[in-house]
């Protein structure tokens, strides 16, 4: 089973008709929809959409809707761009978050069905909170296309990559890529699935990259595109995203290529970068190859996993 979103994003905050350069929808990539003429009142015309019969109490005290992401888990992040022309507006950041089934955080009482996911679009330079809005969402069995399958560095996963479509009669849903991460030795997943955002509409697989075995956990990362020259790095340990960095100079939706490369002491030449990981990556509008030298964050991640040691130990 996973999930699957669909129907218009309904407007929680800011609390005004959408209107040009607000336009919900802008935010999808695709086709114009009802979702444009979406306002606050249609949201809390819909019962369905409501948490508990105090969401609308709530919202006069937290208008902006902070308690609706804390009663739910991050499901992914992605980059977008703000608008018809993304050179022009520039990209956002997106964070969806659905409802926990294991915990039953989120769950919705009132109509006794699988509550909507809360949308929260941000400022990438301020991290500031541009609108907020909620999409229905369902969970089922649905078709699960594989796209790519690879090993881990450690050879002991075996990354499975599958394509989970949007429904065709539905303008608003959206396609996203989910990882299985398989344990070779036990032969089933141990860490849950990863679900990324696909920025290619289905016509890429994703690009993505794993790096070595790091810090006293033993846990290999898995980096793997955002959107708009973002990447998010995710443990296959627990399958949460752990960071993210960013590649400056991209400006495509989506990368074609990703890789994680060791400059080599082969040379002659004194490198001053001999020995450092690079992040390389070709996004889908370029020719080029753009480069960010990550060992700082690599560093940071061993920092992570020594400190969790510690804490496990204690």
């Amino acid at each position: 089973k996973t999930w699957r979103a669909w129907g218009p994003l309904y407007p929680v905050w800011p609390r005004k008709p959408a209107t040009v350069g607000f336009t919900l929808f802008g935010l999808i990539g695709r086709a114009p929809s009802s979702a444009n003429t979406l306002t606050f009142e249609d949201y809390i015309c819909e019962p369905s959409l409501m948490d508990n019969d105090r969401e609308l109490e709530q919202l006069e005290e937290f208008p902006m809707g902070s308690f609706l992401v804390e009663r739910r888990m991050l499901w992914m992040v992605r980059y977008q761009s703000d608008g018809k022309d993304g050179k022009k507006a520039g990209p956002i950041r997106e964070e969806i978050h659905r409802p926990d089934v294991h915990t039953g955080a989120g769950m919705n009482a009132m109509h006794g069905g699988v509550p909507p996911l809360v949308v929260s679009t941000y400022n990438v330079h301020t991290g500031s909170l541009i609108r907020r809005a909620k999409q229905n969402v369902s969970m089922a069995k649905f078709d699960f296309r594989l796209v790519s399958a690879s090993l881990t560095l450690s050879q002991r996963d075996l990354l499975l990559w599958c394509h989970v479509a949007a429904a065709s009669d539905d303008a608003d849903g959206f396609a996203f890529f989910s990882c299985h991460v398989l344990n070779i030795e036990a032969m089933k997943p141990r860490t849950p699935r990863i679900d990324v955002y696909d920025h290619s509409g289905g016509t890429a697989p994703p690009a993505y990259a794993t790096s070595p075995t790091i810090g006293l956990l033993g846990t290999e990362y898995l980096f793997v595109g955002l959107g708009f020259g973002h990447v998010g790095v995710f443990s296959l340990a627990t399958g949460l995203q752990v960071s993210e960095v960013h590649i400056s100079g991209v400006d495509s939706p989506h990368f074609v290529s990703l890789q994680l490369i060791t400059v080599s002491d082969a040379h002659s030449c004194a490198a001053p970068n001999v020995g450092k990981t690079v992040l390389a990556a070709v996004g889908s509008n370029s020719r080029h190859v753009h480069m960010l030298e990550i060992n700082d964050e690599l560093s940071t991640l061993e920092a992570v996993a020594a400190r969790q040691a510690r804490a496990a130990a204690a």
